[in-house]
């Protein structure tokens, strides 16, 4: 995917350990909720490494959710 889309230098992939099961998702999304502010801390640590604008940020399933909320998260620390 990092090459596939040019990102070379610049990617970061963060992924959420899971219970293993779907009857467990309750349990994976709160470890996401507690993973919230590390996210925020990281996407701020590479936009100013890299530069505004220069920061692409990917999430899939329940990471999308945990992007989402931590680039809310981001927004609120840096209007």
């Amino acid at each position: 995917m990092q090459q596939n889309a040019n990102l070379i230098g610049r990617f970061l992939w963060f992924s959420w350990p899971t219970d293993g099961a779907a009857a467990y998702y309750t349990h994976d999304e709160a470890d996401l909720y507690w993973s919230l502010p590390d996210i925020a801390d990281t996407i701020i640590e590479l936009e100013r490494r890299f530069g505004p604008g220069t920061v692409d940020v990917i999430g899939h399933s329940l990471g999308a959710r945990g992007v989402v909320l931590a680039l809310a998260e981001v927004a609120n620390r840096h209007p």
